[in-house]
């Protein structure tokens, strides 16, 4: 049975993974259970919101938020949570 991720990784395209991949590799190193999902703040807020209203509810502890372009997508995240929210 897989874990329940405790970290949710968000960045606002699949263009941006390269900017969060060392994340990514330390969290699977230290087998701490995460997801990883690309969503972006200005063309798909709504499905920001949804996924960020219901992550505590889910398990999550801490969400880790970057872009490339726009720094807007950790801001939008934690006006929506009450989650620890680390920028990138």
């Amino acid at each position: 049975m897989e874990a329940k991720p405790l970290v949710g990784v968000l960045v606002g395209s699949r263009t941006d993974e390269p900017l969060i991949q060392d994340t990514l590799n330390v969290l699977t190193d230290m087998e701490i259970p995460h997801e990883f999902n690309a969503m972006s703040a200005h063309r798909a807020p709504q499905r920001v919101m949804d996924y960020v209203s219901v992550a505590e509810e889910r398990g999550i502890e801490v969400l880790i938020a970057g872009a490339g372009g726009s720094a807007a997508l950790p801001g939008v995240v934690a006006s929506w949570t009450t989650l620890p929210v680390i920028g990138i």
